[in-house]
């Protein structure tokens, strides 16, 4: 039997919140977002299964966006851009 906790939401001693998303039988499944400790976004990503898989993108703590690339059951997948002053500055190959 599957069991569904919907709007789970983490927060750090500061009140600030962590990461928050949803689980499924125990596991983070669908879109989770996870937050830098002044509270700007630090990532986001949809998850199965408690791992990685589909789309991730980072940002610093300014805001301004650090990479973005794919997963797949976890593990990095294909190309991921690495950004600087929001221009592409390296890219990868997993």
């Amino acid at each position: 039997m599957e069991t569904i906790e919907n709007g789970f939401m983490e927060h750090r001693l500061n009140g600030k919140v962590c990461s928050k998303g949803n689980y499924l039988n125990g596991k983070e499944e669908g879109a989770w977002e996870f937050f830098h400790e002044n509270g700007k976004l630090m990532g986001k990503c949809i998850m199965k299964d408690g791992k990685p898989n589909g789309m991730w993108e980072g940002y610093y703590k300014n805001g301004k966006i650090n990479c973005k690339g794919s997963y797949i059951d976890g593990h990095r997948n294909g190309v991921w851009e690495f950004y600087k002053n929001e221009k592409v500055v390296m890219m990868k190959l997993f």
